[in-house]
């Protein structure tokens, strides 16, 4: 747990990372969580220019929330992960790269670039309002057929392309 005034990340493994308290959380290296990910309080989790990669859920209570900046956030847990937010959380880059499993937004996200669905997973459940400002691509490097299950109850909003052709 990282809580109080403004702290540093440093690279270092985490299975499980809550942020709590107030001010920012500045990310020191690309962050990989093999767990989940809390945010509470009113603190603010920086990306600070790194890329983060999280196999567990993705839980927000903060006010304040995530500053992504022009980050990735990659989700590659085996099983079924999460993106719960009270307020609508806002990510730049995302990509699903996923043996298994499904990745559910049950809350309303901006993704402010691209969404990469990548692997082999079961499906992207949308159950909040998702909105994508840019494109929704299909990673197919390796050649082989995949098939993505974009459902749920929300509503997804495309700004650019629904890009399934892989390239």
């Amino acid at each position: 747990t990282r809580s109080g005034a403004n702290q540093n990340i440093p690279a270092i493994d985490y299975y499980n990372l809550k942020l709590s308290g107030s001010n920012s959380k500045l990310v020191q290296a690309a962050l990989d969580v093999d767990g989940n990910l809390e945010i509470v309080g009113t603190c603010i989790f920086d990306a600070n220019g790194n890329d983060i990669t999280l196999a567990g859920n993705w839980t927000s209570t903060s006010t304040n929330a995530f500053d992504e900046e022009t980050r990735r956030v990659t989700f590659d847990g085996a099983g079924d992960q999460t993106v719960t937010s009270t307020v609508t959380e806002t990510f730049y880059n995302v990509t699903l790269s996923k043996a298994s499993g499904a990745v559910n937004f049950n809350s309303n996200a901006t993704i402010g670039n691209d969404i990469t669905l990548d692997g082999n997973f079961d499906a992207w459940v949308v159950n909040g309002a998702v909105t994508v400002t840019s494109d929704v691509l299909l990673d197919s490097d390796d050649d082989v057929d995949r098939n993505y299950t974009v459902s749920g109850l929300g509503s997804l909003s495309v700004g650019a392309t629904f890009n399934l052709g892989g390239g």
